[in-house]
C-alpha cells in the first residue's frame, strides 16, 4: 500500500479499516517516518481509543527512526492521549534525546515544558538534571513543584540550596510540601534552623503539617518537642502516626536526648483514647525511651503490666519490649501468655522475645 493509500485510509477510513491498517504496518515494521505527521493527526481527530493506541504502537517506532522530530507536534497536542503518549516513547527511548529534549525546555508553552520534565523523569543523567534544575526557576508554579519533587527524588544534593531559598520565600503550600519532603530525602538542610523557624508552629495549615513533620524527623531534634506536643493538644487524631515517627526519630538520631514530660504525658493520654495500632505505636516508643534514658526498671513493670493487657497489640509490644530488657523470671511470664493466645503473631513474638532472653543469660 502507497503511502498516499495509507494517508487516504487515516483520514477517511472506518474504525474497521484503520484498525486493519495499523496492525498490517505493525506486522510488516514499518519505518516511513514521513507518516509520523498523518499518524499524529488521524489521533487528533479519531474517538477510538483503541485505534489510538494502536497508532500509538506504530509511533513507538517511528520517532526513534526520526530522531524525534516530530515529538514536539506531539506534545503541543490539545488532546492529554497523545501528550501523555509522546512522554511515554521518550521514557522508553534507547537513544539520547537530551540537547533535542533541552531546547523544549525552554519553550514558550508551559505544557511543554512541563513535559519534558516528566519525560526526563527516569533519566538520572548529569544533562537531565541540569534541565530539571533550570525549571526551578519556572515562571509556572506547577512546573516548580514537579521539578523539586523529581530532584528530591533522584537525591540531588546539588539543588538543595535552591530548593531552601524557594521554601524560604513561597507561599505555595504545594511547593511547601515538595521542597520540604524532597530536602528529607535528600537528607541534607544547611538552613533547617531557617526554615524551621518559619514552618514549625502548630497552627500552620495542616496540608503542610505532614511533610513538615517528615523533614523534622530527618533534621529535628529535641527542641521540636514543645511543637510536636503543641500538635497531639490541637489535633490529636489527625497526626499522631507522624507525630510518633518524628518523636522516634529525633531520639534515635541524636543519642542520649531524652523525651520531655509534658510530650510523655501528651503521648500516655492520646494512649488512652487510641486504637490498637496507635497503642502499640505510642507504647513502643515510650518504653524504648525509658530504656535509653535509663528508667529500666519502670519500663520493666511497665512491659510487665502491658503483658497482661486484653488488646493483642499492647501484648505484641510488652513481648518485643521484654525481648530486650527482660530477664529470668519473665520468661515464664511469657510462656503463659504462649497458652493462652491462639495467635500466630503473638506466638511468635512470644518465642523470639524467650530466645533473647535466654541468650542474655548465657552471655
Amino acid at each position: 500500500m502507497s503511502r498516499e493509500e495509507i494517508i487516504r485510509t487515516l483520514e477517511t477510513g472506518s474504525i474497521e479499516e484503520k484498525s486493519t491498517l495499523l496492525e498490517q504496518l505493525r506486522e510488516e515494521d514499518c519505518k516511513d517516518t514521513q507518516l509520523i505527521h498523518p499518524l499524529v493527526d488521524c489521533m487528533e481527530q479519531e474517538k477510538s481509543r483503541a485505534v489510538k493506541e494502536r497508532i500509538l504502537i506504530i509511533l513507538n517506532r517511528l520517532l526513534p527512526l526520526s530522531q524525534f522530530k516530530e515529538v514536539d507536534f506531539m506534545l503541543r497536542s490539545s488532546d492529554p492521549f497523545i501528550r501523555n503518549g509522546a512522554v511515554e516513547i521518550i521514557k522508553r527511548s534507547e537513544i539520547p534525546i537530551i540537547r533535542f529534549l533541552e531546547n523544549l525546555a525552554e519553550d514558550e508553552d508551559k505544557d511543554v515544558r512541563k513535559f519534558v520534565i516528566d519525560a526526563l523523569s527516569r533519566e538520572k543523567s548529569e544533562q537531565a538534571m541540569v534541565i530539571i534544575r533550570k525549571r526551578l526557576h519556572d515562571e509556572d508554579t506547577n512546573i516548580v513543584y514537579t521539578a523539586i519533587e523529581y530532584l528530591g527524588n533522584f537525591n540531588d544534593p546539588v539543588c538543595v540550596e535552591e530548593i531552601e531559598s524557594i521554601l524560604l520565600n513561597s507561599e505555595n503550600f504545594m511547593v511547601i510540601c515538595a521542597g520540604l519532603e524532597a530536602l528529607s530525602k535528600i537528607h541534607q538542610s544547611p538552613n533547617k534552623e531557617k526554615i524551621l523557624a518559619k514552618y514549625m508552629n502548630p497552627d500552620q495549615e495542616s496540608i503542610t503539617t505532614f511533610p513538615l513533620l517528615k523533614y523534622l524527623g530527618t533534621f529535628g531534634d529535641p527542641g521540636a518537642f514543645p511543637y510536636f506536643q503543641a500538635l497531639l493538644e490541637k489535633k490529636p487524631g489527625m497526626f499522631s502516626k507522624e507525630v510518633i515517627d518524628g518523636v522516634a526519630a529525633i531520639l534515635q538520631n541524636n543519642p542520649g536526648s531524652q523525651l520531655s514530660q509534658p510530650l510523655r504525658e501528651s503521648l500516655e493520654t492520646l494512649q488512652q483514647t487510641s486504637n490498637s495500632v496507635t497503642k502499640y505505636a505510642i507504647a513502643t516508643l515510650l518504653t524504648k525511651a525509658g530504656s535509653e534514658a535509663g528508667e529500666s526498671t519502670s519500663q520493666l513493670e511497665k512491659a510487665r503490666t502491658m503483658l497482661t493487657d486484653d488488646n493483642i497489640m499492647v501484648q505484641l509490644c510488652a513481648a518485643e519490649l521484654l525481648a530486650d530488657i527482660g530477664v529470668e523470671e519473665d520468661i515464664q511470664r511469657l510462656e503463659e501468655l504462649a497458652d493462652q493466645t491462639e495467635s500466630d503473631e503473638l506466638l511468635e513474638a512470644v518465642g523470639d522475645a524467650v530466645m533473647k532472653i535466654e541468650e542474655r543469660l548465657e552471655e
